[in-house]
Formats: C-alpha cells, sequence, structure tokens
C-alpha cells in the first residue's frame, strides 16, 4: 500500500515459524522509495524458519530498507535462510540508516551474489547496531561481514559473531574486505565486540581482518578476534600488485584509522607468497592528505601465530606499510615465540616483542590500562 510506517510501532506477540508459506516471503520496505520507517519490537520472540530467495535485486532480508528514524529491536531468529544476487543483503535488513538492536540470529545462512552481505545488516549506512549476535554460513562475493557487510559512518557496539564465512569471488572489486565484525568500514566506530568464528578467502584479492576487513578513518576500540583467519588463494590467482595474503588479526587494510586496545588470538594464514599479513593489521594504506600520520594502532596485544613463506621482521604486529610513516605503534605487543618469527621491530620503531611467559605470567603489562585489561 505504500505504508512507510512513519511514527508506527510494530510488536510481536508470539513465536513465529515461517516454514512452509504458500508463497514467496517478500521483504518489508523493500525499495529505497518505499522505506519502513517505524519501530518494530520483536519483544524478545523467536522468528524461526525465514526464507527468502532474491534475484538481482537490492535490499534482502526479513525488512528490505530501514530508513532513518526506524528502529529494529529484540528478535530473535532461528533456522534462517537468506539468497539473493543483488547488493545488500542480511537476516534482519537488507540496508539500513536506523537503529538495531538486541538482535540474535541463531544457526542461520546467507548467500550473496552481490556486494555488502551481512549476518544480521548488508548495508548499515549512518545507523547504529548493539547487543546483537550472528552464528551461522555466509557465503558471499565481498564486503561481508558477520555482523553487517558494509557500514559506513555507523555505530557498532557490543556484537558478536561466530560465522563461518566464506569469500569466494568479488563482484565489485572496490568492496572486497570480509571481516568478523563488518566486511568494509569507512567512518566507522566499532567498539566491545569480538569474533570466534572462522574466516577463509579464496580470491587472493580480499582484504581479511578479524574484526573488519578494510577500515578507512575508523574507531575501532577494545575488541577481540579469537578466530583462524586465512587467505587460501588458487595457485592460478593473484599478482604483483595485489598477493594473495591482505589479512591481520584485527584488520585487513586501515587508512586513517585509530585502532586500540585490541586483542588477536588466533593465527593468520596465507597460502601463497605475501608480505600484506600481520598479527593486528595486514596492509597500512598511504598518509593523509594534510600530511599527518594516517593511522595509529595503540595498547594492541596479539598472541596467534603469522603462518606464511614470508616473514618479516615487522610480521608480529603488521605487514606492509606505504610508507614508514604512516603507522604509529604504541604500547603494541606480539608473542615472539607463537608469532612466528624472533626478529624485532625495525629501530624506527618502539619494539614490543614478548616471550609466551611474559604474556601469560598475570602481570600487567606496561602501558596497558588495568581498567580495561585483565591480566
Amino acid at each position: 500500500s505504500g505504508n512507510d510506517y512513519s511514527g508506527k510501532y510494530i510488536v510481536l506477540d508470539a513465536d513465529i515459524d515461517l516454514s512452509n508459506l504458500p508463497y514467496k516471503f517478500r521483504p518489508a520496505g523493500m525499495f529505497t522509495d518505499k522505506p519502513f520507517k517505524g519501530n518494530f519490537n520483536g519483544q524478545g520472540h523467536t522468528v524461526a524458519n525465514l526464507s527468502i530467495t532474491q534475484g538481482d535485486v537490492p535490499n534482502t532480508g526479513l525488512f528490505g530498507f530501514a530508513d532513518q528514524g526506524s528502529v529494529l529491536t529484540n528478535v530473535k531468529f532461528t533456522g534462517a535462510a537468506i539468497e539473493s544476487r543483488g547488493e545488500s543483503t542480511g537476516v534482519l535488513v537488507g540496508h539500513s540508516k536506523g537503529k538495531i538492536s538486541t538482535v540474535t540470529a541463531t544457526g542461520c545462512s546467507v548467500v550473496s551474489y552481490g556486494q555488502y552481505s551481512g549476518g544480521i545488516v548488508g548495508y548499515l549506512e549512518k545507523g547504529s547496531i548493539d547487543n546483537s549476535s550472528f552464528n551461522g554460513d555466509i557465503d558471499a562475493y565481498g564486503g561481508i561481514g558477520g555482523i553487517a557487510g558494509e557500514a559506513e559512518y555507523a555505530h557498532i557496539t557490543n556484537c558478536h559473531s561466530s560465522a563461518n564465512m566464506n569469500m569466494a569471488g568479488i563482484s565489485n572489486f572496490t568492496y572486497r574486505g570480509v571481516g568478523g565484525i563488518a566486511g568494509n568500514t569507512i567512518g566507522a566506530n566499532i567498539s566491545k565486540c569480538y569474533f570466534n568464528g572462522l574466516i577463509t578467502e579464496k580470491t587472493s584479492y580480499g582484504l581479511v581482518g578479524g574484526i573488519t576487513g578494510s577500515a578507512i578513518e575508523d574507531t575501532i576500540t577494545q575488541c577481540l578476534n579469537a578466530a583462524p583467519l586465512s587467505s587460501v588463494a588458487p595457485e592460478n590467482s593473484g599478482s604483483e600488485s595485489y598477493p594473495a595474503g591482505n589479512a591481520g588479526g584485527i584488520a585487513g587494510l586501515i587508512y586513517g584509522t585509530t585502532i586500540s586496545d585490541c586483542l588477536n588470538g588466533n593465527m593468520v594464514l596465507a597460502t601463497k607468497d605475501s608480505k600484506k599479513m600481520g598479527g593486528i593489521v595486514g596492509y597500512v594504506a598511504g598518509r593523509m592528505s594534510n600530511g599527518k600520520y594516517a593511522s595509529k594502532v595503540l595498547n594492541c596485544v596479539t598472541t596467534g601465530q603469522v603462518y606464511s613463506s614470508v616473514i618479516q621482521q615487522n610480521t608480529g604486529l603488521y605487514g606492509t606499510t606505504f610508507d614508514a610513516d604512516t603507522l604509529v605503534f604504541d604500547n603494541c605487543y606480539y608473542d615472539v615465540q607463537i608469532t612466528g618469527t624472533d626478529k624485532p621491530l625495525t629501530s624506527a620503531l618502539p619494539s614490543y616483542a614478548a616471550l609466551t611467559a611474559t604474556l601469560t605470567s598475570g602481570e600487567a603489562l606496561s602501558g596497558l590500562s588495568t581498567d580495561i585489561w585483565t591480566f
């Protein structure tokens, strides 16, 4: 009818099972000219067995496009199966400019051949999501996140994903990030999130990160990656300009981004020669136009192994930087024994190579706040 439900409140009064519907389910507010602007409250109830199959059209999920002012909250999903060949795909909503909170998806799957694919939301634009989680499988073609596929000028807080994510192709070369929480992020704020699923990137061109794949002008703080990350490239793929790898325990690529008080606790793996992989960050892009340092990585720890045929003296923390001046480390520690290299950082940067015994002693590490870190 064209009703956008602006100012209206919709509640779910009971659990609902959407198995064996006699018709094809169509997302609510599917198009940008007919968005959903209302307030939906699931009241803690469960939507079971939501099944959506879309062709080459955008905005696929229970809701298609949730515009500014919309609120989607307090709902659970089990057994959802979402498939689309268009952009912006997620279990709850394809594209959101509103607020999302307290959403859980368990045993769900997302399959997408377009960009922006997330466990909860495909494309989060100037909106927010908090206290939400995703468990299940995501197979998609670039811009893949355990919570959000793409997050631009958005806030992601207190979210958790245990997704099994597979990046088997790229639909748009600009959007090639895959991350435990978000795939591509621009101007985003991500805090107090963690990932303990699995990421496998098979194209050799992806940007793989435990929290975010590609981070541009972001702030990432108090996040944890506990998942193994891998770039498993076919033998005939990769190039000198875009080698396989591009993986970091927290972020695959950063530009103008600050990462602070984050922990990587698992392996970063590349099966082909790559210098763009590291315990915290894979690749650090160039300077900002104003000449200031592009990125800062502060008070971070990595205890995971970095596994590649190319091990450099800086691999414990990062893979490659565009320029030596683009990155500032402060109080960032890596386990020199588990990481796979016994080489400290260059003299141009502080060296925080630590032994396993030091990192597991239970004693506070210098410069790390006990208000944030537990030792």
